[in-house]
């Protein structure tokens, strides 16, 4: 009996755990949801829940097939990160990235084709 509800017990707190960690902490929703209200209200400091957050984008391009982990076509909340952070490194490194997906466009404020450092602030944010 005793060995039962501990196997209970421990079953319990080891499906805890792993629902836990299986958020990872990759994206801070309750900030994205924070600026999203922000900016309905007017407040235009805080940028807005991009597009990849609340739908799985289609994949296009070659860039976008290499980050497609379960090639299932779209890019999951998860696979977008891991670009969009390997896209910042490339930022930082070189001072700019030339547009290769869909999923850069809203963060090339000027249209010039390029994600420059002043422009990867609110991709920063978003992100790490």
């Amino acid at each position: 009996m005793k060995k039962g509800i501990l196997a209970i017990t421990m079953f319990a707190a080891m499906t805890l755990l792993i629902l836990d960690s299986g958020y990872a902490g990759l994206i801070d929703y309750k900030r994205l949801q924070r600026a999203a209200g922000n900016a309905a209200a007017g407040d235009q400091a805080q940028p807005a829940i991009p597009g990849w957050v609340t739908s799985a984008p289609i994949v296009k391009s070659k860039i976008e097939q290499k980050y497609d982990t379960n090639r299932d076509g779209k890019l999951q909340t998860a696979e977008v990160t891991i670009f969009l952070r390997d896209v910042l490194d490339i930022i930082e490194e070189k001072g700019g990235y030339t547009i290769d997906s869909d999923i850069l466009k809203p963060y090339d404020k000027n249209k010039d084709g390029v994600i420059s450092r002043k422009e990867a602030t609110t991709l920063q944010e978003q992100v790490r």
